[in-house]
């Protein structure tokens, strides 16, 4: 049986940390089925941008708390080879 696996984008990622509404039952049965979830270090980026631009906060800095995140929900950080 082929693995499934899924990308996270930084929304999601987001809204999964957060255990936000936004995030749908679908989305979340998906991610729970999934073999591996990964999310892209551009993430990372766009968290810290979200935080220097006051449009989102954190309980701690922003390369602490992806750390966290994708301990905490088992996920894979993915990089894309050159």
């Amino acid at each position: 049986m082929p693995e499934r696996s899924l990308l996270l984008d930084t929304c999601a990622l987001i809204w999964l940390s957060s255990d936000a509404a936004e995030l749908s039952q679908q989305a979340r049965k998906a991610i729970d089925a999934a073999d591996t979830v990964w999310v892209s270090a551009i993430s990372a980026w766009e968290i810290s941008l979200k935080v220097a631009r006051q449009t989102l906060t954190l309980p701690m800095a922003p390369e602490q708390w992806f750390g966290r995140a994708l301990e905490h929900h088992h996920l894979c950080r993915w990089r894309r080879s050159v």
